[in-house]
């Protein structure tokens, strides 16, 4: 996880617009809005690492920086309302976590810079023309890595578990980059002999039905796709598919320790 919070923060610092610096300049305090498509308790920690960015770059805030913070808990719909308002609040620009959250605001704010962090594709979410020059008005780092990651979990799942026979997939339908995940999990379910069921979750509600049919009937593995809502419920997720197969692992110290 530490890795993550490197990027989180590495994302906002190293493409960090002139907009916040000349803000400073002019003799006011910078604002910017963040973005955040988590819980704000599942967010600590990335909260906790771009404020230390941010004070080793001078940007205190409370004192040379105001940041209007969002947590969206998964909740996509209100963002680009979140976003305009932060704009008419005088952000100098909105920095934007997750492929879902970048896109929706992307398309609705083109009047501030936009800076993001871990997006799987920008070029084929719309938010860059190329990796060398984004154009437009948003910029950040990204994970391309979707197509190699996907065949790699299975293939690491059915080398530590090669009795595994049924394997269960959860994606975020509204995330295209975790239906491409579940496309070539299914590509190389093929060759393993591996039968894969498709699991989908959008909103709070949905993952509760699919953490109860996971707990009734679990499958052999579960692989889960890199969406921020999602991974914002690791641990319901982890607790529910555990629980049923590893007794000792039951408490809840345990299994906070194997989320961590």
């Amino acid at each position: 996880m530490r890795r993550r919070d490197f990027i989180t923060l590495g994302g906002a610092a190293i493409a960090w617009p002139l907009a916040v610096t000349r803000a400073q300049e002019a003799g006011r305090t910078a604002r910017i809005g963040v973005i955040i498509p988590r819980s704000a308790p599942a967010a600590a920690r990335y909260v906790a690492a771009l404020k230390d960015g941010l004070q080793q770059l001078g940007y205190i805030e409370g004192r040379t920086l105001i940041i209007d913070w969002h947590f969206a808990d998964g909740n996509y719909d209100r963002l680009p309302a979140i976003a305009d308002e932060m704009v008419r609040a005088g952000a100098s620009l909105l920095v934007v976590a997750g492929t879902t959250p970048v896109m929706i605001i992307n398309r609705a704010i083109t009047v501030r810079p936009i800076v993001f962090v871990g997006v799987s594709d920008p070029i084929g979410a719309g938010v860059a023309q190329s990796l060398a020059r984004p154009g437009g008005n948003a910029t950040g780092f990204a994970t391309a890595h979707e197509e190699a990651y996907a065949r790699k979990s299975l293939e690491f799942l059915k080398e530590i578990l090669p009795s595994a026979s049924r394997v269960a997939v959860l994606y975020n339908p509204t995330n295209p980059f975790n239906v491409n995940f579940y496309h070539q999990v299914q590509h190389t379910a093929i060759a393993l002999a591996v039968r894969i069921d498709a699991i989908d979750a959008q909103n709070i509600q949905e993952l509760d039905t699919v953490i109860a049919a996971l707990s009734a009937k679990p499958p052999d593995g579960l692989l889960v796709a890199t969406d921020p809502f999602l991974a914002g419920r690791v641990y319901e997720i982890v607790t529910a598919t555990i629980q049923q197969s590893c007794r000792r692992c039951s408490d809840s110290g345990s299994i906070q320790r194997l989320v961590d």
